[in-house]
């Protein structure tokens, strides 16, 4: 297990000769502060190592501040002036209740906690605080249906599970994932369920404990109407317990299943990520975001993630290795992603939660850089038509996605066959024409951005076997304009030469933020 490393600053030291394995503390007190990062070039460091880079905190801990408010004024300042806090920031709302501090901490998202006890402090860092990142789901494909008689069931691939009819007065069992999820020590699980129903039909989600032997029953939580509106969370179980899943409706008229997401909860202090959060369309699809302040000057750079399986946010310690205030966009949909599209609601709430960042740090459009590599490209070109950034750096660019799940048929059979749940995902079905309509859809929406002030930077594989037009139709539509584009192509098809693209990508990266926006330094 990782060791979650906190620095703990006040007027006392809280774990004076707590020695434990999984969690260590270094106590910086009030008048110290300004000493600490001025010999440490402006960082806040918990521990320094000759000939290898410093190790840095993963937490600062703020407490017995009214001990000195006048101190404790000075050492915020210190920090904050220094931009030195790169990591979260916790303060115990017992020990620190000045208001002028109060407000700097939760304009800097500063997380405040009731500290209680130290055993009871360790055992909450353990649950919520840990290190790193799990979110896993049970697929729309490993499940087994129960169905009445008098109803109708239809599969689309990982996207959803179909079923129409009359289900009774009763709740009936239709559906049951296979595969049952095992708990483990010290855990917090959230599960949420993708579902749609008609308005005739209530879905009720029924969690079933088994026992580690698979013997006996040791509860079952049924979880109906308001309920499935928000993340279920379970805390009361032994490690190696299992989770048994199915879905349950009444009513009459037609539901669709999606995934069943079950990650390892913060509770109330983020998804993922601490400050980690969610963004959830009407038909329950969610996608993630977390926003870092950085050091608070200019460009917020935006990072959409890849495709994974796993789910969680991707490049969070590529970008945070910048300096920059960053926003991580992540799509845990279907398989592997859903490329950012979906409901109006879903896209709205991308585009409002990135002018917010800027807002947060009173940033123009004109500070602003979208990016990303495969999936997370199409997100970066996709909205900067709604944002006009300064800059666009991606890598093996995807625009036209009905040619990419249409390639899996030709040029491409068994490569990528997530494509094809995502365009019946948002088209509904997967026809010559739905594909055209999902590459138009892009296309009505990017062709009317204003890029006047925007470059972009483009690394993209010559043999693309995904979406092979995707560059040269963005050159071809900036030809005879004063756009700018600075490409570089790589022989190979989309999945070859990924490290060539990222070095390509992290050196537009630091050209723009070198040449652009006056930043020099380690931080590059």
């Amino acid at each position: 297990m990782k060791k979650i490393k906190i620095i703990n600053i006040g007027a006392v030291d809280l774990f004076l000769n707590n020695n434990r394995e999984d969690i260590s503390f270094h106590f910086l007190s009030l008048n110290h502060v300004k000493e600490v990062i001025t010999n440490d070039d402006g960082v806040l460091v918990f521990e320094k190592r000759v000939g290898k880079s410093n190790i840095l905190p993963d937490y600062v801990l703020l407490n017995h501040l009214e001990f000195d408010i006048v101190q404790s004024k000075k050492m915020l300042e210190q920090l904050l002036n220094n931009h030195t806090i790169d990591c979260d920031m916790i303060y115990d709302t017992e020990s620190v209740k000045d208001e002028f501090i109060v407000q700097q901490l939760k304009k800097l998202g500063a997380i405040g906690i009731k500290l209680g006890s130290t055993d009871e402090f360790v055992g909450f860092l353990l649950k919520f605080f840990f290190s790193g990142q799990e979110g896993a789901k049970l697929s729309v494909g490993n499940t087994v249906s129960l169905l009445p008689e008098s109803t109708t069931m239809s599969i689309t691939g990982n996207a959803n599970t179909e079923f129409r009819g009359d289900f009774g007065e009763k709740f009936t069992q239709i559906y049951s994932w296979r595969y049952n999820y095992v708990f483990q020590e010290n855990k917090v699980i959230e599960v949420w369920l993708e579902y749609e129903t008609d308005s005739m039909v209530d879905a009720m989600l029924s969690l079933t404990r088994v026992s580690k032997d698979g013997q006996n029953v040791i509860n079952n939580v049924q979880i109906t109407g308001a309920e499935l509106k928000h993340p279920y969370m379970i805390e009361d179980f032994m490690p190696g317990e299992f989770l048994f899943c199915s879905l349950f409706v009444k009513g009459k008229g037609q539901i669709k299943v999606g995934q069943l997401h079950i990650r390892r909860s913060r509770r109330q202090f983020g998804t993922f990520f601490i400050g980690g959060k969610r963004i959830v369309s009407k038909n329950k699809q969610e996608v993630m975001t977390y926003f870092h302040p950085g050091d608070r000057k200019p460009p917020l750079s935006v990072y959409f993630s890849g495709y994974r399986s796993a789910e969680g946010f991707e490049g969070n310690f590529m970008m945070k290795s910048m300096g920059t205030p960053y926003l991580l966009i992540t799509d845990p949909r279907i398989e592997g992603g859903g490329f950012y599209m979906g409901e109006p609601d879903l896209e709205d709430q991308i585009v409002q939660t990135i002018k917010n960042a800027l807002d947060q740090l009173h940033f123009t459009n004109n500070e602003l850089i979208l990016s990303g590599l495969s999936m997370g490209t199409f997100g970066a070109f996709y909205y900067a038509a709604d944002l006009n950034p300064h800059a666009v750096i991606v890598g093996k660019p995807l625009v036209n996605i009905g040619n990419v799940a249409s390639n899996e048929h030709g040029i491409r059979p068994n490569g990528f066959p997530t494509s094809l749940d995502v365009l019946y995902n948002l088209t509904g079905g997967n026809t010559e024409a739905v594909k055209e309509q999902l590459n138009k859809r892009f296309w009505d929406k990017f062709t009317n951005g204003d890029f006047t002030r925007t470059k972009f930077n483009i690394a993209f594989m010559k043999n693309d076997d995904y979406d092979p037009t995707a560059f040269y139709d963005i050159r071809a539509l900036f030809e005879d304009t004063d756009v700018t584009i600075l490409s570089k192509g790589f022989v190979g098809r989309h999945n070859d030469n990924s490290y060539g693209i990222n070095r390509w990508f992290l050196r537009q990266y630091q050209n723009t933020l070198t040449y652009d926006f006056g930043r020099t330094g380690k931080n590059l």
